[in-house]
């Protein structure tokens, strides 16, 4: 694939559960937030390819097993 960007799935989800958690309702808005907050999501995400695009966020949500995702998320809670 040309102009391939790697990027990490830890950043990608944690972007993801920020804009979530601050009312985001898109991945748009994913973007949005990472570049909104850069101090905030610098603490957490590391980003050493930039910042993924709507498109990229869109991708990467799309394939997840949300039935594993959710299971991972319930594992955290407890």
């Amino acid at each position: 694939m040309v102009n391939k960007c790697n990027h990490l799935l830890s950043d990608i989800l944690l972007i993801g559960l920020f804009t979530y958690l601050s009312n985001g309702e898109d991945y748009k808005d994913m973007v949005l937030f990472a570049q909104n907050h850069p101090d905030f999501v610098r603490e957490y995400c590391k980003f050493p390819n930039g910042l993924p695009s709507h498109d990229t966020f869109n991708r990467v949500f799309s394939s997840l097993d949300t039935s594993v995702l959710n299971r991972c998320l319930m594992d955290c809670g407890n």
